[in-house]
């Protein structure tokens, strides 16, 4: 999916300077990326040689000129330079001629040290040489047909001779392998052939466009060479020697192979040039000489026999190969840098011109919702086109194909994706198509040569502004320009403007703004522009640290994003990641690959400062992911939630990243679209609590719009029973939302109780929308609206279908199977069994795997019983006898005995009170009192509860102190008896029932004012850290500078350093005496202590004063503990068991409050504020445990 992109062309011509017209002879780069070193001549005229380094823009600086060897090979006219090779550690050249000499120039010799110097020559001459990729050593092969090794101090190595012999080094053995004649066609023809001898058998024949030129090419790691030769003049071969001169194999024959020759940097092949009658070819050969495929070159079939290629050179990562062309009246000369593997340098004629390229993916828009993924692959001059929403179609196959007039230069890809500009050299082509529904509705439609260009200009670069205006880079021979084209409908282009960069500077990268009509250039200072296209102005954003060829913007966060060739990734002016290797921009988040493998997310905020990069922990944060090693972004789908990313082999991989799946689920929520929202969380399974957690109140309110959206059961269903307390917004998915809060907007619309449960307020809310209107199409949902609740509520289930029995039978039967599919169903008969519906009960107990002999005697006899016995028995059936008490109780006196025996056996004695407690005749003497109180002593002597209880029944007002004497009494004599034993009976309501209800009225406003106390300081101490946070200077130093007059000194006379805001409340020892200065007197501490006694508003010491309070509160509150209890105990045995119940409810609450604000109110408070005190003031502050309040257990 990536395409060569020029981001940078320059020319430099050159002429020779001391003779002229000599012509270009060699170039090679001068140790930067800026400039090169190139020669002139030696010619047929003159045999002079120039020597000069040249500059991108222009400028030539002579190093040296000499005169040539005369030429005494009869093959050649005039002698010529084969190697030219740059050594920048020692500034010097080395020039190799075919005559034999090697000479050393040195750009700035040091004294004594010759300028230009002939280290050796060849006397037989040189036909081919190549320094090792370590510039250690040189291979020189000879006119006598000998390779010679030498080191860079020009020692020799090796002298090989190049022997007819040599060809008997290796012995290849082919066994057909994706051979024609290895595929099976049957028995017969099997059996009449050996797979292992191919059809036809190359004898090496000699291609009569071979230039007899001899080449040699090292292998990257500088441990092997190749040299091709023709052999005798019949025959080329390729021979591979090690570094020390050992042949090592020997290619196989090829019939049409040409000298060309290049050893891949990487090391696994070699390329060279075969030529066959109706096409070329360029053939890979491994080490051991054998071949290993081939492709033919684009060439139309009759033009074959006049192109001539004379070199083929790889760069140096082996991503890309060069082929110099035969080209009319001019040799060509080309030269890939040593260190950037995509700058390139070009020798034609009078003028050198260096390209700089980069790899770049043709992509459209990453915005929704015209994100279909559209890309465009350059294979020649047939452009490959895929959606990739529609189809993921990895290269070399597209969707669809559209054939070019020739190679493009540019593709730019519109905004909505339906137009496509295609860049070429001499004209502008456009392809429209559509989209509908994320389907291709019309394949492309090309329109050709909608613009002509003049043919000295040169066009590298195209971008979308919208659908309707495009810009043009364009190279000048000073700087660049932008070209603004307007595409109208008549679909003929339109030039409207044309924008000169400033200062001659030319542009490295062109983008567009699509939403706003702007285009934006990064240019050779490194600055990025916006150009408006209706105002026809530029205007400057910011200076990057580097030339990005990747280039993005996010207009409304005023954000540049660049990356440089070195994988530093740039927001604006700053470095956000230095081992990026691709980015993508979508609208709210920066997408970015790194070097460890990782893709990472980032949302986009207001400023570049507060941009937040994950680190590479992909287990604990979702906004980092693994990848495959080497995986490169491709394009980025919002819509489609897609990431789609090419892997090192070539392949496509789309993912569906969480993060880029929430962002779609949140848009989708807040724009209401609730039925996407699902959708997306169950095709990517997100919980779906997320529905609700990230706008809880707009969920409540729209709740029938959610359910008129989905308008499925089963969906429906599914969110109901996916419900849980937790808020997923905050837990599990808060990394990958923009912020911890929600956004403003959505927070003020109706927000729930927080204190009530989550989980029942939304059953609740869709009980409410589909019990009125809805009964019978969403009935299933009602029933599970019902068992989602916390807990469960099954009755209210069961009572509903209870009533749809008796009108809908039909329905009803249906809600029993689905209640009885969501709940327990042994639990579930028990919930219906406590209804006392029989009938619904045999319904349930039909859907369950019960055994009807299990129930089925148990329900007759039910059945036959009488109502109020009916619901005693399933009462103590099911183990409820509080209930079954008071089925005996409503019964009535027949079976009064049965009560008694069945409070004793399950110690119902509070139970029994509360039914009894306005039936005296049943309490007293000849009632439950005579009957079982030994058993009952007896049972539960211990428990303060029973104690209570008798006493309450038996009117008795003994102390527990008299306990033991009663247990003894009771056995001989009545209950009457022991009251006129221990007083008067009219004291009790003159004496004791005053004293009582004098002390619940005191007891009672202790409480209230207690909590009215606690209230309101607790709102005081949450004001007060408030405002500490805000501005802690105001908060203890009491005045702010702003409120300062001006004409009006803060610092104290008699000190010569004022107490800070650290120091003011430490030791005054810090301060320095002045003359005339005392220090604090013992009345100035005694007046610092009243104040902090007092704790006036609005002073330093408030909030201490209110905390300490607080603690003051809670000692009172535990001095009382012991009194209340006693005040209860005395209420519940005269019989004033409301009152009991009210105080210690309000004991309980006051308690609850001080328990859930204690830990807050002391904890934050941490060390006194005045530390001079000293231990009665200072240090920690302990926590005060606070202790539950043991109460009168039957209240």
């Amino acid at each position: 999916m990536r395409n060569l992109l020029t981001i940078e062309r320059s020319v430099a011509g050159t002429t020779s300077t001391n003779v002229p017209d000599l012509p270009l002879s060699a170039i090679t780069w001068g140790g930067s990326e800026d400039s090169l070193i190139c020669t002139h001549g030696p010619s047929e005229a003159e045999a002079a040689v120039e020597l000069k380094r040249v500059n991108k823009n222009g400028q030539s600086v002579p190093i040296a000129s000499w005169d040539a060897s005369p030429c005494l090979s009869p093959s050649l006219a005039c002698d010529r330079i084969l190697v030219l090779h740059y050594f920048p550690d020692t500034f010097s050249t080395c020039v190799i001629f075919a005559a034999g000499d090697i000479v050393v120039v040195q750009e700035d010799p040091t004294p004594g040290v010759n300028k230009i110097e002939i280290v050796g020559s060849v006397d037989e001459g040189i036909t081919a040489a190549a320094w090792s990729p370590d510039e250690e050593i040189l291979a020189i092969a000879t006119g006598a047909s000998t390779l010679l090794l030498m080191t860079r101090a020009f020692e020799p190595i090796a002298d090989v001779i190049l022997s007819p012999n040599d060809l008997n080094a290796s012995k290849h053995v082919s066994v057909g392998w994706g051979k024609s004649e290895t595929q099976f066609k049957g028995k017969r023809v099997k059996a009449m052939r050996d797979p292992t001898v191919p059809e036809k058998i190359d004898e090496g024949v000699l291609s009569p466009h071979d230039d007899n030129g001899t080449r040699i090419s090292w292998r990257g790691d500088g441990e092997y060479l190749a040299l091709s030769s023709v052999e005798d003049s019949k025959r080329r071969i390729i021979r591979v020697y090690s570094r020390d001169g050992s042949l090592d194999s020997i290619s196989e024959p090829v019939d049409g192979l040409e000298g060309p020759l290049s050893w891949r940097p990487a090391g696994n092949l070699m390329v060279g040039i075969q030529r066959l009658p109706e096409r070329l070819d360029v053939v890979f050969f491994e080490r051991n000489g054998l071949r290993h495929g081939e492709f033919t070159l684009r060439i139309p079939p009759d033009k074959i026999s006049n192109e001539k290629i004379l070199e083929l050179l790889w760069n140096h990562d082996s991503s890309r190969s060069c082929g110099g062309y035969h080209v009319a009246q001019h040799n060509l000369y080309v030269k890939w840098h040593s260190e950037k593997p995509l700058l390139l340098a070009l020798g034609l004629g009078e003028s050198i011109i260096s390209y700089e390229f980069s790899w770049s993916v043709f992509a459209g828009s990453s915005r929704s919702p015209d994100d279909h993924g559209v890309l465009a692959v350059v294979d020649g001059t047939t452009l490959k086109l895929t959606p990739l929403r529609v189809a993921n179609i990895p290269p070399p196959m597209a969707l669809t194909e559209v054939e070019l007039k020739s190679t493009p230069v540019d593709v730019a890809i519109s905004p909505t994706g339906r137009l496509i500009a295609v860049l070429r050299d001499k004209a502008l082509d456009l392809i429209r198509w559509d989209f509908a529904r994320n389907k291709l509705v019309s394949g492309p439609i090309l329109t050709s040569d909608i613009m002509e260009f003049d043919t000295g200009q040169c066009f590298r670069q195209i971008s979308f502004a919208d659908d309707e205006t495009l810009g043009v880079v364009c190279d000048m021979k000073v700087g660049s320009a932008l070209q603004v084209i307007s595409i109208p409908n008549n679909r003929q282009a339109i030039s409207k403007c044309t924008h000169e960069f400033q200062n001659g500077a030319t542009a490295a990268r062109l983008g567009g703004v699509p939403d706003h009509k702007h285009l934006f250039y990064q240019d050779s200072e490194r600055k990025v522009y916006f150009y408006d296209t209706e105002n026809k102005s530029a205007k400057f954003v910011t200076q990057l640290p580097a030339i990005c060829p990747w280039l993005e913007v996010a207009f409304y966060q005023k954000m540049v994003f660049g990356l440089s060739g070195d994988g530093r990734l740039y927001v604006n002016s700053k470095s956000i990641a230095s081992n990026c290797t691709s980015f993508a921009i979508t609208p709210a988040h920066l997408v970015f690959t790194t070097t460890r493998h990782f893709v990472k997310f980032v949302h986009l905020h207001h400023s570049h400062q507060d941009l937040d990069i994950p680190g590479d922990d992909p287990s604990s944060d979702e906004r980092c992911r693994s990848i495959e090693r080497g995986a490169r972004l491709v394009q980025v789908m919002p819509t489609k939630f897609a990431l789609t990313l090419q892997m090192p082999r070539g392949n496509l991989e789309t993912i569906y990243p969480r993060v880029l799946v929430l962002a779609g689920i949140r848009r989708s929520i807040e724009a209401k679209d609730y039925l996407t929202a699902f959708l997306a969380c169950r095709s990517h399974r997100v919980d779906l609590n997320i529905i609700h957690d990230h706008a809880p109140g707009q969920f409540i309110r729209l709740v029938e719009l959610f359910i008129d959206q989905v308008n499925e059961i089963e969906y429906i269903d599914l969110f109901l029973s996916q419900l849980r307390e937790e808020d997923v917004s905050k837990a599990m998915y808060r990394e990958t939302s923009q912020s911890a809060e929600v956004s403003e907007t959505l927070n003020q619309i109706s927000a729930t109780n927080s204190s009530k449960s989550k989980v029942n307020t939304i059953c609740d809310a869709f009980l409410n929308v589909l019990l009125p209107k809805r009964l019978s199409s969403h009935l299933q949902n009602i029933v599970t609206a019902y068992v989602c609740k916390t807990p469960p509520d099954h009755d209210a289930a069961l009572l509903l279908i209870g009533y749809l029995r008796e009108k809908n039978p039909e329905l009803a039967e249906e809600a029993i199977q689905h209640v009885c599919f969501l709940s327990d169903v042994n639990k579930l008969y028990d919930n219906t069994l406590g209804l006392y519906d029989l009938e619904l009960t045999l319904m349930v107990a039909q859907q369950s795997q019960k055994d009807p002999r299990e129930y089925l005697p148990f329900l007759q006899k039910l059945q036959e019983m009488e109502a109020r016995r009916r619901k005693f028995t399933i009462d103590d059936h099911l183990n409820r006898p509080a209930k079954a008490c008071s089925r005996l109780y409503e019964l009535g006196d027949e079976v009064f005995d049965e009560m008694k025996d069945y409070v004793v056996k399950h110690e119902l004695y509070s139970v029994a009170l509360g039914l009894c407690k306005y039936c005296p005749k049943k309490t007293g003497d000849h009632g439950l009192v005579c009957d079982f109180p030994r058993r009952s002593l007896e049972i539960s002597r211990r428990r303060i509860s029973v104690r209570i209880s008798w006493r309450l029944l038996t009117g008795d007002p003994m102390l527990p102190s008299c306990w033991a004497m009663a247990r003894s009494s009771l056995r001989r004599r009545s209950s009457n008896e022991i009251g006129n034993k221990h007083g008067k009976s009219e004291l009790l309501v003159t004496v004791v029932d005053a004293g009582l209800s004098e002390g619940f009225a005191q007891t009672s406003e202790l409480i209230a004012e207690c909590k009215r106390q606690l209230k309101a300081q607790l709102d005081r101490i949450h004001e007060l850290r408030t405002k500490k946070e805000q501005n802690p200077l105001a908060y203890f130093d009491g005045v702010t500078e702003e409120d300062a007059p001006d004409n009006v000194s803060l610092a104290p006379t008699n000190a010569s350093t004022s107490a800070s805001l650290f120091t003011r409340y430490t030791s005054g020892g810090a301060q320095t005496a002045m003359t005339g200065a005392t220090r604090r007197t013992f009345k100035n501490r005694r007046r610092e202590e009243r104040k902090r006694a007092r704790g006036k508003k609005g002073s330093v010491y408030e909030e201490e004063y209110l905390v300490s309070s607080i603690g003051r509160m809670i000692e009172k509150l535990d001095s009382v503990r012991d009194e209340t209890k006693k005040l209860l105990e005395g209420l519940v045995r005269r019989r004033m068991r409301e009152r009991a119940t009210a105080l210690q409810t309000l004991m309980e609450e006051l308690l609850a409050s001080l328990e859930g604000c204690v830990r807050e109110v002391f904890e934050e408070a941490g060390e006194v504020v005045n530390p001079e005190a000293g231990a009665e003031g200072g240090g920690k502050r302990v926590v005060p445990i606070i202790k539950k309040f043991d109460g009168v257990g039957i209240l």
